[in-house]
């Protein structure tokens, strides 16, 4: 800055003090009277160095003073007021507020702070008088060590209290000497002390993480509470060091001195010990992990006690193994060739360890886990009592005469383990294995247990106190416990295979839930015994006796158990499994069987069943040949795959049974029943049945019965049959209401006079079965099935679902009411004088059948295919049909009375003589010829004519020859076009819209004559109730009358030349009948209501004219 602008002293000054900017007045620091040398100003004219610092917040300069905020806001205060601040009570502030004083030459400010020392106290040079440490500023500090890096001397400090001057992370502190200073709870981190003397200085709870404390002097520090993370501390001095529960990881502890330290609940884990020396130290509850002590330093005076070693390398360090005692834990230690002989480890801990020499030493309550016990070395004064070994291999060990008392074995293995007089006295055995080993002479008291073990080939025979020993649930095989006493013992859960018990006693056991595999029990000493919930499987129990009071077998499985020849009177073997066992010869009067399953079981002609309970049980594949059975009832039993030939069963009762592929070769049944049970592909041919003999709602597949005529009794009480073979067997006179029948053979079944109501046939061909009219076969299902042709059968109100009806006649057959659901009829289908009324036709194809003067009455067709079929002289009154194809039907002389016919196919129908009173007919199809005549309105006028006026000739056999409107309404024409052509039809429409005419038999011409006709008739028709009226001729001689001059009369109705110009007349009653509603009224030929009756007035003319061939 130049002197020029010495006149703006009053303008804002912006400085970067401490990376804060301050705004200041500048006439404080020019010309100042209190600090006239001040360096201040020299920096602000431009005597003296001034640097720039960048700035966003401000336009002008910034200028940048190398000085602490609080230390600068001081001294401006100073120079503005000439007074002191927080610097005057505050040792720390005055300190390097003095420093930065003499700095920027402020001299006066130096006096008044020296004053200010002498008033207040003392000066940090000096050396304390108390335990109270002296604080230090983070400036003096590192001026201090700057100084003596510069003069190359050593940082020495002593008695200071440091805690201000840090956390400084990767300070370089080596070869420093600072002696009992306060530096507890400092961040250190990655600060280097190395070759440091740091005698008595306070660590705790600092933040050691990367410290270098290598070849440092650190006796008698405190490291209370630090974080030694990865610190290091290789070639230490930490002689007499207390360390209290620190856990160390990764920390390198290389060539230190431990000697007379205390490592009490310390953890280290991973650390480096090499060329550690312990001697003299006390190792206390410590834990080392992941390490090595191969190249440590110790002699016997070091003690280590209640300490664990985890993954720890300790191999052949024979003096630290020796330093162990009490409660010692080694666990995958490599302690090969360490001598642990004559110590006292009581309740230590080893797991998978290997070679050490236990020899003399006490280890009393120790654990060993995951040990080969003959890898360690033990005599007989090493003390085992009280311990506790998890899967430890004790195999092959020589075990003879030690005190094993009150020790727990968890999952070990005694393989040839030789133990002649081992005191097991109190001890526990679990999940042990024992293979190969004599246990004859070992000591057991009843404190002893062995629970879940597994013993094979081991030899117990004769020991009487074993007891407890055995009871615990064990699995013993190939063993012997031959006269062994067991007697009253709770066995449960044990296991016995291929064990010997000769001689054992097993009096009043409790053996449930217990396992016995091929052993012969004959010569063991039961009674009282309780095999109940036993599994025994291939026991030989041949020719004993186990009467109830002697053993009892609930709930148990036998399997594949010889029991021939036993003496089972009164024994309970409910709830057995006894699958596959042998009972020939035996005993089983009052035996209890209840739900027992007696599969694949034998039994023989010797077995004797005597008031035997065998309620629910199961003889699915045995053997019963031959035996006899007499009043038993058997409930939801078994008998698949069972044999039963030539066996002898009377007056037994049979419920929900089931007889799968049951053998009943000559088997007799006598008074026997059987109620819901199941016969499967069994052969009943040859079996013996009485008349008492009876089945009752069974089902019977794949049963052949055939040809057997005494199966009456057996077979009729509603029972279900499917895929069997009923052939030529004798059904009639029985009731079989309600059967079922699928799939079966009934060829030349006879079923006469019997009654099958309500039964089932399904994929059943009925062709060949015989029966007569007393056959009743009322409301019968039949599926997909084949119908007899037959006579005066009674199928009411059965359904017909897939039936295959063709070539079939049915004849007098009442199929009312029945439902025929997709079965197959066609032409050759024929159903003769039948009664199938209210039988519901709809959507089927019933083209071509045939159903001449059945009673088809209230019937249903809709969108039926009726092409082609006879109903000639049938019955179709009040029947319904709609949208069917009726072409070319035959409905001669049947009764179509009040029939309704709407949107069908009458098309070539033939229905001469049939009854159409009251039928209706609406949207019809039909190429009848009259159903283009302009006179008849009305489809059932032109659809029932034929009929009802009986013509001689089918509608599509008649044919128009004249119609006035087309050919013109004289005289000459009708002629021309109708004489010599008979019979003719004469149609008539008066100009009142009346229709009339007549028929004849005799041909028209110019005669001028009289032609007789017998046949001869005239007609009105009723529009109002489509209905035509016949008038018979009564005089026949004078039927019509033929003349050039008229087209056509008939008696007194006389259509003249031009008819439809001229007037007619018609004066009705003189040679044809007068309608009966007129006679009623005494009316007679030539009154004036008589002359209307047919033109609507006596003298008409026509409108329109037709006249067919008929």
């Amino acid at each position: 800055m130049s002197r020029y602008k010495l006149e703006y002293s009053n303008k804002p000054l912006h400085l970067n003090v401490g990376g804060t900017v301050l705004t200041v007045s500048l006439g404080h620091f020019l010309h100042n009277e209190r600090e006239p040398d001040n360096l201040f100003e020299k920096m602000f004219t431009g005597e003296h160095p001034l640097y720039e610092t960048p700035s966003i917040e401000f336009t002008d300069k910034v200028f940048f003073v190398d000085c602490e905020l609080d230390v600068f806001k001081e001294i401006y205060n100073w120079l503005k007021y000439g007074t002191l601040g927080e610097s005057k009570t505050n040792e720390t502030l005055r300190i390097n507020l003095k420093n930065q004083a003499k700095t920027f030459h402020l001299s006066r400010l130096v006096n008044e702070l020296e004053k200010c020392e002498e008033e207040y106290g003392f000066s940090y040079l000096s050396t304390p008088t108390t335990n109270m440490k002296r604080k230090i500023a983070k400036t003096d500090f590192m001026n201090l060590l700057n100084l003596s890096r510069s003069q190359k001397t050593t940082f020495k400090l002593s008695g200071m209290d440091l805690r201000n001057v840090f956390p400084l992370e990767h300070l370089d502190l080596s070869q420093c000497e600072i002696i009992s200073s306060n530096l507890s709870k400092m961040n250190l981190k990655d600060v280097k002390f190395s070759h440091s003397i740091l005698n008595g200085c306070d660590f705790s709870g600092c933040h050691l993480t990367n410290v270098d404390f290598s070849n440092c002097d650190l006796k008698d520090s405190n490291f209370c509470g630090a974080n030694l993370n990865s610190t290091n501390f290789t070639n230490s001095n930490l002689e007499g060091v207390k360390l209290v529960d620190f856990s160390f990881t990764d920390i390198n502890f290389s060539n230190c001195d431990l000697r007379e330290s205390e490592l009490t609940g310390c953890t280290f884990n991973r650390c480096a010990f090499q060329l550690t020396k312990l001697n003299n130290a006390s190792v206390l509850q410590c834990g080392f992990e992941n390490m090595t002590f191969k190249t440590i330093r110790a002699n016997q005076n070091l003690k280590i006690k209640q300490c664990k070693f985890e993954n720890c390398n300790l191999k052949g360090r024979s003096n630290i193994t020796q330093s162990l005692f009490d409660k010692t834990r080694l666990i995958n230690c490599n302690v090969n060739g360490c001598d642990m002989s004559n110590l006292d480890l009581r309740g230590s801990f080893f797991e998978n360890v290997t070679d050490m020499n236990f020899s003399n030493t006490n280890l009393e309550g120790c654990s060993f886990k995951q040990i080969i016990l003959q890898k360690l070395k033990f005599n007989s004064k090493t003390t085992l009592s009280g311990c506790k070994m998890e899967q430890v291999d004790l195999s092959g060990c020589n075990l003879s005469e030690y005190n094993l008392s009150k020790c727990s074995f968890v999952g070990c293995e005694f393989s040839t383990t030789i133990l002649q007089n081992t005191n097991f006295c109190g001890s526990s055995f679990n999940n042990c294995s024992f293979k190969q080993v004599d246990l004859r002479t070992i000591i057991l008291d009843n404190n002893t247990r062995a629970t879940q073990c597994n013993m094979q080939q081991v030899d117990l025979s004769g020991q009487k106190d074993v007891k407890n020993f055995v009871m615990g649930g064990n699995s013993f095989t190939n063993s012997n416990l031959s006269h062994c006493d067991l007697s009253n013992t709770v066995l449960k859960g044990c296991s016995f295979t291929q064990c010997q018990l000769k001689g054992t006693n097993l009096s009043c056991c409790d053996l449930n839930a217990c396992s016995f595999k091929e052993i012969e029990i004959r010569e063991t000493f039961i009674d009282k015994t309780s095999f109940s919930g036993c599994k025994m499987i291939q026991m030989n129990f041949s020719g004993m006796n186990l009467k109830e009071d002697l053993a009892t077998f609930s709930n148990a499985v036998l399997n594949s158990c010889n029991f021939s020849f036993c003496g089972l009177s009164n024994s309970n073997l409910s709830k057995c499994d006894l699958r596959n066992s042998n009972f020939c010869g035996a005993n089983l009067n009052s035996t209890n069987f209840t739900n027992s399953n007696l599969q694949s079981c034998l039994f023989d002609k010797e077995t004797t069943f005597i008031s035997t309970k065998l309620d629910g049980i199961d003889f699915t594949n045995a053997s019963l040949k031959g035996v006899r059975l007499k009043g038993y009832s058997f409930g939801k039993t078994s008998f698949s795959n069972c044999d039963l030939t030539h066996s002898d069963i009377n007056k037994c009762i049979f419920y929900g049974c089931n007889f799968t592929k049951t053998k009943l070769d000559k088997t007799s049944f006598k008074e026997c029943s059987f109620t819901t049970c199941s016969f499967i592909d069994v052969d009943l041919r040859t079996n013996i049945l009485d008349n008492n003999t009876r089945a009752t709602q069974c089902n019977m597949q794949q049963v052949d019965l055939s040809g057997r005529k005494d199966v009456k009794n057996f077979v009729m009480g509603g029972n279900s049959f499917t895929n069997s073979n009923l052939s030529h067997c004798d059904l009639s006179n029985t009731v079989l209401k309600g059967y079922t029948f699928v799939k079966c053979l009934l060829a030349e079944t006879n079923f006469c006079n019997s009654d099958l109501s309500d039964s089932v046939f399904q994929e059943v061909n009925l062709k060949t079965i015989i029966f007569n009219e007393n056959t009743k076969m009322k409301a019968c299902k039949l599926i997909q099935s084949a119908l007899p042709s037959s006579t005066s059968l009674d199928l009411s109100n059965s359904t017909l679902n897939k039936c295959d009806l063709r070539e079939s006649e049915f004849k007098q057959v009442n199929f009312s009411s029945c439902s025929f659901n997709d079965c197959q009829l066609d032409s050759t289908t024929i159903f003769n004088s039948c009664v199938l009324t209210e039988v519901n036709f709809d959507n089927k194809n019933l083209k071509g059948v045939s159903f001449e003067n059945s009673n088809m009455s209230k019937m249903s067709f809709h969108k039926t295919c009726l092409q082609g079929c006879n109903l000639s002289g049938c019955d179709l009154s009040d029947s319904n049909v709609k949208e069917c194809d009726m072409k070319e039907c035959i409905l001669k002389g049947s009764n179509l009375q009040n029939s309704i016919f709407e949107h069908c196919n009458l098309t070539g129908c033939d229905i001469q003589n049939a009854n159409t009173q009251g039928m209706k007919i609406s949207n019809c199809q039909s190429e009848n010829v009259f159903s283009s005549s302009n006179i008849l309105n009305s489809a059932q006028a032109i659809f029932s004519i034929s009929s009802t006026l009986k013509l001689k000739k089918p509608v599509s056999q008649c044919s128009l020859l004249y119609r006035g409107s087309r050919d013109g309404f004289t005289a000459q024409t009708f002629h021309s076009r109708c004489d010599s052509k008979s019979p003719t039809l004469t149609i008539i429409k008066s100009q009142h819209n009346q229709i009339f005419g007549g028929f004849t038999t005799q041909t028209w011409n110019h005669t001028d004559d009289c032609k007789p006709d017998s046949e001869a008739f005239i007609f009105k028709y009723h529009d109002s109730t489509c209905t035509f009226e016949i008038l018979p001729v009564t005089r026949p001689e004078k039927a019509i009358y033929c003349h050039s001059s008229y087209l056509a009369v008939f008696g007194g109705i006389s259509i003249t030349d031009k008819c439809n110009e001229n007037m007619n007349c018609c004066n009705l009653g003189r040679s044809y009948s007068l309608p009966e509603s007129l006679k009623q009224q005494n009316l007679k030929y030539r009154d004036a209501q008589v002359q209307s009756y047919l033109a609507g007035s006596y003298k008409f003319k026509v409108s329109e004219i037709e006249v067919y061939q008929v």
